[in-house]
């Protein structure tokens, strides 16, 4: 019986996932782990769609309220009604907007969060890309800028332990300042997710 209390003790010590620090192989670079940030960050934000959809629930609920008052009144009183109700239309717009800007600003935050507790740096500009107003998206996003992360730092890696530099192939080396002068939207976020060492902390 004491052994089976020993094993549960030793078993509960166990460092989780979540809580293991990212892999560094002494080169000054780390591996992060996709599959775990991600998840983190479902977590979080699942959080706040739940406070959405009860918001929601909340503004239908009102709606039938006020169909169910309307029902029977006189014109005078409909027409005063029907004033109060735009009224209360454009507040309920108003409150809306302010909703979706908090709710981004939290997404925001609360993804800043979970990189940083990962170990990985990511630029306002990148983070406002990742971070769209579809959760599926900016999972997704987030997997990408992860994986990449992780492509360029192997390279990385490689080349420390040969003693060599990267290579830029003869190529034109592009700056951040050239990537964010470009008009077209899509373009500039292409470029920017093929150079994203340039918005973490790279050249300007």
């Amino acid at each position: 019986m004491d052994n089976e209390n020993n094993n549960t003790t030793v078993a509960n010590e166990q460092p989780t996932a979540e809580n293991e620090a990212p892999k560094n192989d002494g080169t000054g670079s780390q591996d992060f782990n996709s599959d775990e940030i991600v998840s983190k960050l479902q977590k979080r934000i699942g959080k706040e769609q739940a406070s959405k959809n009860d918001y929601k629930d909340r503004l239908e609920k009102a709606e039938a309220k006020i169909k169910e008052l309307t029902a029977g009144k006189s014109v005078k009183q409909l027409s005063d009604d029907d004033k109060a109700k735009n009224e209360a239309d454009e507040k309920d717009k108003t409150i809306k907007e302010l909703q979706a800007k908090l709710a981004r600003q939290t997404s925001l935050n609360e993804t800043d969060k979970v990189f940083k507790e990962a170990g990985l740096k990511v630029d306002d500009n990148v983070l406002n890309m990742i971070v769209t107003n579809d959760d599926k998206q900016t999972y997704a996003n987030a997997q990408a800028l992860i994986n990449y992360t992780n492509r360029v730092q192997e390279e990385v890696r490689k080349s420390f332990l040969k003693g060599t530099t990267p290579r830029h192939n003869g190529q034109h080396v592009v700056t951040k300042s050239e990537i964010m002068a470009i008009k077209d939207d899509d373009k500039r976020r292409e470029a920017i997710k093929n150079h994203l060492d340039l918005f973490n902390g790279g050249n300007q």
